[in-house]
């Protein structure tokens, strides 16, 4: 689960302060998912009093899904034994942030691809690793020992078979675009010509 805060005028409404405009186009939709999915959904915002129990109510209104205004999330409150001013959180959308505000279909997106790359990318390079003997380091790193291009292989394939899209693998792996799919190709091709190869990850792959 990922804890996300979000600002308010400006980023899931237009922003008129102290009225509130018109919802974001997707904005709604996006934050559904993201709710329905598990990530915790923190609503970071200025306002308070009047102002912040009517944007309170028009969050309703409007269909948004969130699990508090302006409060931390209670795991991390556990986690690091306090509750601090600032709003604890792993991702932050504002429409101040650097380089502006994308689209909420862009940011669904680059969300999307940012949750599995947190959850999925460390879980199957530990499995990887496990099933071939060697270090994440070695794996991702520069050597160039024996079992190194079969567990390359085999991380890029199941990576590219869990959805994540070859930038996003050659970003996590540390290789050019090009390399990355030299690696997901030739793990792609081991699955159906190398028995043994894919008896190795087979519980690796989805079903």
């Amino acid at each position: 689960m990922k804890t996300i805060a979000i600002d308010f005028d400006g980023t899931l409404c237009t922003a008129q302060h102290p009225l509130i405009g018109e919802p974001q186009p997707g904005a709604a939709e996006v934050l559904k998912k993201l709710y329905d999915d598990g990530q915790y959904i923190i609503i970071w915002t200025c306002r308070q009093g009047a102002d912040l129990e009517a944007a309170r109510q028009w969050l309703d209104d409007n269909g948004f899904c969130f699990h508090a205004i302006n409060e931390n999330n209670p795991a991390h409150i556990a986690q690091y034994g306090g509750d601090t001013r600032k709003i604890n959180a792993d991702v932050y959308i504002d429409d101040r942030q650097l380089g502006g505000l994308p689209t909420w279909p862009e940011i669904g997106k680059i969300l999307a691809a940012h949750i599995r790359e947190t959850t999925d990318f460390p879980r199957l390079l530990k499995a990887v690793c496990h099933k071939f003997g060697i270090t994440e380091e070695e794996l991702l790193g520069r050597s160039r020992i024996d079992p190194l291009p079969t567990a390359r292989q085999a991380l890029a394939a199941l990576l590219y078979l869990a959805d994540a899209s070859p930038s996003e693998i050659a970003r996590y792996m540390n290789f050019s675009l090009a390399t990355s799919h030299y690696w997901i190709n030739a793990g792609h091709d081991r699955l159906y010509y190398d028995r043994k190869f894919r008896e190795k990850i087979a519980d690796l792959l989805p079903n």
